[in-house]
């Protein structure tokens, strides 16, 4: 009997082991999208951080390479960005005047499917940031010029529609502040904040120069406005230094000038000029030289 019995349980022992054996080797045929899709504001006036979880199915497979297709842009917009990583976290700059939509799907590949790639579907999200405040109370626009790559004036103009009492407070973030920061030097009009002015120190260029202009009243909530600037775009030049004219003939001029002083190495200007004889339709030439 103990023979038997014996033999009974060594052949089930057999069996499961090779179940277990292959269920091990087994190919997956059907991946989960991630889990726990989250989308935290970091503060910086336009950086979002997002983040997710592996999905279940794949805990333990260590034959799998796994990768994530991240995709995201405005709601309204059909450009969107495509980024493959082989993290669950991501951190860009988005335009928080407007809705976000971030979806992500897992991508498996290698010994585990056989080398054929398995995609999963879709797991999507929205993200709108805390707009208090009707839209017209918010600045009507925001304009920006940087002078001679010496300092920066960045004006703003109120919506005829907004509470007559409201005060604009500005703040701005680049890569190199580890915070957001209020303005410093506030352009005023009759008392009122129309602007900002900044220093050399405070600019970055070739990097998202991120602004919001918020404010205060104590008619009604303010909505808040967000900006996002390459400031090498948006450089005017200061105006040639020593310009001189001559008439080396009478049927001839020679004008002559150099390059305005300040940080814009000399190469980097090209000039623009208008001139006219008496009545007639202005002429335009432009030069390196």
């Amino acid at each position: 009997f103990l023979t038997k019995y014996f033999t009974i349980v060594n052949f089930f022992l057999q069996i499961v082991s090779f179940i277990i054996f292959h269920l091990k080797d087994a190919s997956l045929v059907i991946v989960g999208p991630p889990i726990d899709l989250q989308i935290r504001d970091l503060g910086l006036l336009g950086q979002l951080h997002i983040q997710w979880k592996a999905p279940l199915n794949l805990a333990g497979q260590s034959l799998c390479v796994i990768r994530y297709m991240l995709s995201y842009g405005n709601s309204d917009s059909t450009n969107c960005k495509n980024v493959i990583t082989n993290r669950m976290e991501y951190t860009d700059g988005f335009n928080l005047n407007k809705e976000i939509n971030v979806k992500i799907r897992t991508l498996v590949k290698g010994q585990c499917t056989n080398g054929t790639e398995l995609q999963s579907n879709w797991t999507e999200l929205v993200y709108r940031a805390y707009m208090e405040g009707h839209s017209d109370s918010k600045i009507k626009d925001l304009h920006c010029i940087v002078y001679n790559e010496e300092y920066m004036d960045c004006v703003w103009e109120m919506q005829s529609s907004a509470p007559h009492d409201v005060g604009y407070t500005l703040f701005y973030w680049h890569q190199e502040l580890e915070q957001a920061e209020q303005c410093k030097n506030y352009i005023e009009n009759q008392e009122s904040k129309i602007g900002c002015h900044f220093y050399s120190d405070d600019l970055i260029q070739f990097n998202d120069f991120n602004i919001c202009v918020n404010g205060s009243s104590e008619n009604k909530p303010v909505s808040p406005a967000y900006f996002t600037f390459q400031l090498q775009d948006l450089v005017k030049p200061a105006v040639p230094d020593k310009i001189n004219l001559t008439l080396p003939k009478t049927d001839e001029i020679y004008l002559e000038w150099e390059p305005p002083s300040g940080k814009i190495p000399p190469h980097c200007f090209e000039y623009q000029l208008d001139f006219r004889q008496r009545d007639f339709e202005w002429k335009v030439r432009k030069t390196f030289i």
